[in-house]
């Protein structure tokens, strides 16, 4: 996955397709705003941007790829905004 910054509140995600994924999920955690759900996406796409609640702190996201089968998660990613 690689995250790159969008302005001072938005970062853009982009990440190689899995085989036989269904659909993504974007997930983060930061610390203001926990652990949240941040983006669900059809096979097929491989990037979106999110916003984030609080840019001076660190962002952290994963992707996790989804099928009949279960799922597969990406390691942890961060980014800091305002650095």
């Amino acid at each position: 996955m690689t995250l790159t910054p969008n302005g001072i509140d938005r970062v853009n995600l982009s990440w190689n397709e899995v085989d036989r994924a269904n659909n993504y999920e974007v997930d983060s955690w930061s610390k203001s705003g926990g652990m949240q759900l941040v983006a669900s996406l059809a096979s097929g796409i491989s990037s979106t941007t999110v916003d984030v609640i609080d840019a001076s702190e660190t962002q952290w996201f994963y992707i996790k790829a989804l099928n009949d089968g279960g799922s597969i998660r990406s390691e942890w990613y961060t980014i800091d905004l305002d650095s």
